[in-house]
C-alpha cells in the first residue's frame, strides 16, 4: 500500500513525539536538573516535499548537553532517522518497522505496471527506534534509556 508523502510526514512527527516523551521520562528517572526545550527544525525531501518538524533540546542550567536533530523521513533501510548531537559529537538513530524495510521492484511496459515484487532487505524483529552502533558491523540494538545514558556520556 503506498503512503502519501503528508501521512509519512504525519506518521514520521508521531514517532519523533513518542522518542522524544520516552527520553523525557527516562531523563525524570534520574532525578538530574536535565531541562528541555522544543524548536522547529524544517527539512526538505524530494518525494515528500518540505515539512517542520521538531527538534528536542536537553539542557543542564544553561548548558545544552545534547539535541535530538530530525534528518528526515526517506532512509536507505529504515522509516526515518535523528541524529543525537552534543559538543564531541554525533550519534544515529533509525526507526525501523516490524518485519524490516521492504525494497519493491517493478517491471513496467509503456505506463503500465505489468509486474511487482516485494522482499524484505533484512529482518528486523522488533519496531522502535533503533541506535546504529557499529557502521562497519551495522549492529543496531534498539534504542533504551541504558543506550541513552551512555550516549550522552559519549557525545559530550
Amino acid at each position: 500500500m503506498k503512503i502519501s508523502g503528508h501521512e509519512k510526514i504525519h506518521i514520521y512527527n508521531a514517532r519523533l513525539q513518542s522518542l522524544y516523551g520516552e527520553v523525557i521520562s527516562w531523563l525524570k528517572e534520574t532525578n538530574a536538573p536535565w531541562t528541555h526545550l522544543f524548536e522547529d527544525h524544517a527539512l526538505a525531501e524530494e518525494h515528500v516535499g518540505n515539512y517542520v518538524v521538531k527538534k528536542m533540546i536537553i539542557k543542564q542550567g544553561d548548558e545544552t548537553l545534547a539535541q535530538f536533530i530530525p534528518v528526515g523521513i526517506l532512509i536507505i533501510g529504515a522509516e526515518g532517522r535523528v541524529d543525537l548531537v552534543g559538543k564531541s559529537g554525533k550519534e544515529i538513530l533509525v526507526y525501523f518497522s516490524e518485519g524490516g524495510p521492504e525494497m519493491t521492484t517493478g517491471m513496467s511496459v509503456g505506463d503500465n505496471m505489468i509486474a511487482e515484487h516485494t522482499v524484505k532487505i533484512y529482518g528486523q524483529k522488533r519496531e522502535g527506534w533503533h541506535w546504529i552502533d557499529d557502521r562497519i558491523t551495522g549492529k543496531q540494538p534498539k534504542f533504551t534509556k541504558d543506550i541513552f545514558l551512555a550516549l550522552l556520556e559519549r557525545i559530550n
